[in-house]
Protein backbone atom coordinates (compact mmCIF):
# COMPACT_ATOMS: atom_id res chain seq x y z
CA UNK A 1 0.00 0.00 0.00
CA UNK A 2 3.11 2.29 0.68
CA UNK A 3 4.49 1.91 -2.77
CA UNK A 4 1.09 2.53 -4.17
CA UNK A 5 0.71 5.67 -2.43
CA UNK A 6 4.00 6.83 -3.04
CA UNK A 7 3.58 6.09 -6.89
CA UNK A 8 0.25 7.76 -6.81
CA UNK A 9 2.22 11.00 -5.02
CA UNK A 10 4.86 11.08 -8.08
CA UNK A 11 2.66 10.72 -10.77
CA UNK A 12 -0.31 13.09 -9.89
CA UNK A 13 1.85 15.39 -7.82
CA UNK A 14 2.52 17.82 -10.80
CA UNK A 15 -1.02 18.35 -11.77
CA UNK A 16 -2.12 19.31 -8.21
CA UNK A 17 0.64 21.98 -8.07
CA UNK A 18 0.75 23.09 -11.28
CA UNK A 19 -2.78 24.89 -11.07
CA UNK A 20 -2.94 28.23 -12.57
CA UNK A 21 -3.63 31.28 -11.47
CA UNK A 22 -7.12 32.49 -11.63
CA UNK A 23 -7.41 36.93 -10.41
CA UNK A 24 -10.24 38.18 -9.01
CA UNK A 25 -12.80 39.16 -11.03
CA UNK A 26 -13.69 43.15 -11.06
CA UNK A 27 -17.19 44.87 -10.49
CA UNK A 28 -16.33 47.28 -13.23
CA UNK A 29 -18.59 49.66 -12.07
CA UNK A 30 -16.57 50.12 -8.97
CA UNK A 31 -13.63 50.29 -11.05
CA UNK A 32 -14.81 53.25 -13.05
CA UNK A 33 -16.48 55.19 -10.71
CA UNK A 34 -12.80 54.73 -8.21
CA UNK A 35 -11.31 55.88 -11.53
CA UNK A 36 -13.91 59.38 -11.41
CA UNK A 37 -13.24 59.87 -7.94
CA UNK A 38 -9.67 60.08 -8.71
CA UNK A 39 -9.83 62.32 -11.34
CA UNK A 40 -8.03 59.27 -13.71
CA UNK A 41 -4.63 59.91 -12.05
CA UNK A 42 -4.63 56.03 -12.15
CA UNK A 43 -5.88 53.43 -14.26
CA UNK A 44 -8.32 50.80 -14.46
CA UNK A 45 -5.36 48.06 -14.10
CA UNK A 46 -3.51 49.83 -10.88
CA UNK A 47 -7.07 50.38 -8.99
CA UNK A 48 -8.20 46.87 -9.76
CA UNK A 49 -4.98 45.53 -8.43
CA UNK A 50 -5.14 48.32 -5.11
CA UNK A 51 -8.74 47.16 -4.55
CA UNK A 52 -8.71 43.44 -4.71
CA UNK A 53 -5.02 42.71 -4.11
CA UNK A 54 -3.06 44.48 -0.81
CA UNK A 55 0.26 46.38 -1.55
CA UNK A 56 3.47 44.80 -0.41
CA UNK A 57 5.83 47.43 0.33
CA UNK A 58 6.39 50.92 -0.95
CA UNK A 59 6.66 51.50 -4.26
CA UNK A 60 10.33 51.21 -6.48
CA UNK A 61 12.19 52.25 -10.13
CA UNK A 62 10.31 55.55 -8.95
CA UNK A 63 11.15 57.89 -11.69
CA UNK A 64 9.90 61.19 -12.16
CA UNK A 65 10.57 63.92 -15.34
CA UNK A 66 12.78 66.22 -15.01
CA UNK A 67 11.94 69.82 -13.23
CA UNK A 68 8.45 69.01 -12.73
CA UNK A 69 6.54 68.89 -9.63
CA UNK A 70 3.81 66.46 -9.47
CA UNK A 71 3.35 62.18 -9.45
CA UNK A 72 6.35 60.11 -10.58
CA UNK A 73 5.89 59.57 -13.89
CA UNK A 74 7.45 55.75 -13.74
CA UNK A 75 7.22 53.36 -10.69
CA UNK A 76 6.99 49.25 -9.89
CA UNK A 77 4.31 48.45 -7.29
CA UNK A 78 4.22 44.79 -5.83
CA UNK A 79 0.58 43.07 -4.70
CA UNK A 80 -0.08 40.46 -2.59
CA UNK A 81 0.01 37.15 -4.77
CA UNK A 82 3.49 37.86 -6.50
CA UNK A 83 1.92 40.49 -8.71
CA UNK A 84 3.75 43.32 -9.85
CA UNK A 85 2.09 46.45 -11.76
CA UNK A 86 4.46 48.74 -13.71
CA UNK A 87 4.07 52.06 -15.32
CA UNK A 88 6.26 54.77 -17.82
CA UNK A 89 4.75 57.60 -18.72
CA UNK A 90 7.56 59.91 -18.73
CA UNK A 91 7.50 61.62 -22.27
CA UNK A 92 5.92 64.69 -22.26
CA UNK A 93 4.04 64.06 -25.37
CA UNK A 94 2.72 59.99 -26.47
CA UNK A 95 1.52 57.92 -24.32
CA UNK A 96 1.99 56.10 -21.53
CA UNK A 97 2.50 52.07 -20.91
CA UNK A 98 1.54 49.95 -18.06
CA UNK A 99 2.15 46.21 -17.35
CA UNK A 100 0.49 43.85 -14.78
CA UNK A 101 2.90 40.50 -13.89
CA UNK A 102 0.14 37.96 -12.87
CA UNK A 103 1.70 34.48 -11.69
CA UNK A 104 1.25 32.07 -14.56
CA UNK A 105 -2.64 31.74 -15.69
CA UNK A 106 -4.22 30.36 -18.64
CA UNK A 107 -4.77 32.35 -21.91
CA UNK A 108 -8.20 32.45 -22.12
CA UNK A 109 -8.54 33.65 -18.45
CA UNK A 110 -6.33 36.75 -19.01
CA UNK A 111 -8.08 37.23 -21.96
CA UNK A 112 -11.47 37.25 -19.76
CA UNK A 113 -9.85 39.80 -17.54
CA UNK A 114 -8.99 42.32 -20.65
CA UNK A 115 -12.56 41.72 -21.69
CA UNK A 116 -13.87 43.01 -18.42
CA UNK A 117 -12.04 45.23 -16.88
CA UNK A 118 -10.40 47.25 -19.80
CA UNK A 119 -13.30 46.70 -22.35
CA UNK A 120 -12.99 49.37 -25.45
CA UNK A 121 -16.19 49.23 -27.81
CA UNK A 122 -13.30 50.11 -30.27
CA UNK A 123 -11.46 47.45 -29.68
CA UNK A 124 -11.33 44.40 -31.28
CA UNK A 125 -8.93 40.78 -31.01
CA UNK A 126 -6.46 41.12 -33.45
CA UNK A 127 -5.14 37.59 -32.61
CA UNK A 128 -5.79 35.52 -29.75
CA UNK A 129 -3.08 37.26 -27.75
CA UNK A 130 -3.63 41.59 -28.95
CA UNK A 131 -6.47 43.34 -28.54
CA UNK A 132 -6.77 46.97 -29.94
CA UNK A 133 -8.70 49.67 -31.75
CA UNK A 134 -7.83 50.14 -35.75
CA UNK A 135 -5.94 53.43 -35.36
CA UNK A 136 -5.25 55.33 -32.18
CA UNK A 137 -6.08 54.19 -28.63
CA UNK A 138 -5.81 51.40 -25.78
CA UNK A 139 -3.86 48.37 -26.78
CA UNK A 140 -3.71 45.09 -25.17
CA UNK A 141 -1.36 42.40 -25.11
CA UNK A 142 -1.00 39.24 -23.56
CA UNK A 143 2.77 37.90 -22.89
CA UNK A 144 2.77 34.03 -22.05
CA UNK A 145 6.29 33.16 -19.93
CA UNK A 146 7.25 29.72 -18.32
CA UNK A 147 6.15 31.67 -14.68
CA UNK A 148 3.83 34.31 -15.37
CA UNK A 149 1.84 36.21 -17.28
CA UNK A 150 1.97 39.79 -18.19
CA UNK A 151 -0.79 41.88 -19.43
CA UNK A 152 0.94 45.06 -21.70
CA UNK A 153 -1.02 47.95 -22.62
CA UNK A 154 -0.07 50.81 -24.21
CA UNK A 155 -2.41 54.15 -24.49
CA UNK A 156 -1.89 56.53 -27.44
CA UNK A 157 -1.35 57.88 -31.09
Amino acid sequence: MKHFFLFFSICFSPFVFSQQFVPVEPDTTLIRELEEECQYMHTRGFLYLQHYYAKVGERDSVDYIENTPGPPCAYRQEFEGGIYFSTRNCMEEGGGEEWIRFPKMDLSTAQDLINTLFYDNDNEWLSETRFAPDGAGCSYSILQKEDCTVIHYYCGC
